[in-house]
């Protein structure tokens, strides 16, 4: 008994079996997917690098402030403390914010795609949140070590003249 391909072996048909589709399909999937992971990596360095620069650039702009706080008797060590918790407030705000966005795009992606019968399902796992949540504030912490660098080693005098 021949086969569907050995009968028509000459006229070069394209034969597929589902399981191979599926396969193919799958892997294609699995690309495009790689593809959209890589994209948020890459906006997620750029974001960081937005953020260490305008903590940084917000520092330059209220150095003098601080100068005039520490000549009037903030030590150190108190202006550590109110640039961690700065960062620290902002980093729970910025990370509560950005995952609520986030979570109402996939939503609205996880919609669309049902609506044009894409059988792709999208789902955040709420450790997930709060994993995005705690990397947000971390990396703004880490941001905020360079101006807290540069704010104990300043020097006053300097600090007060500069404009």
């Amino acid at each position: 008994m021949l086969s569907l391909g050995q009968v028509f072996e000459r006229q070069y048909p394209y034969l597929q079996t589902l399981k191979g589709q599926a396969e193919q399909n799958r892997m294609s999937n699995e690309g495009m997917f790689m593809l959209l992971r890589s994209f948020s990596l890459l906006a997620m360095g750029i974001g960081i690098i937005g953020i260490v620069n305008n903590l940084v650039v917000g520092f330059i702009q209220r150095q003098r402030v601080f100068a005039m706080m520490r000549s009037i008797g903030m030590d150190k060590r108190q202006l550590t403390v109110m640039l961690m918790l700065e960062s620290l407030t902002g980093g729970i705000v910025g990370g509560l914010i950005g995952s609520g966005s986030g979570l109402l795009l996939l939503y609205g992606c996880a919609s669309l795609l049902q609506t044009i019968d894409l059988p792709v399902r999208l789902t955040v796992h709420p450790d997930q949140i709060v994993a995005m949540v705690v990397g947000g504030t971390v990396i703004m912490l880490l941001a905020s070590l360079s101006p807290i660098m540069k704010g104990t080693k300043m020097k006053l005098v300097e600090s007060l003249k500069y404009e």
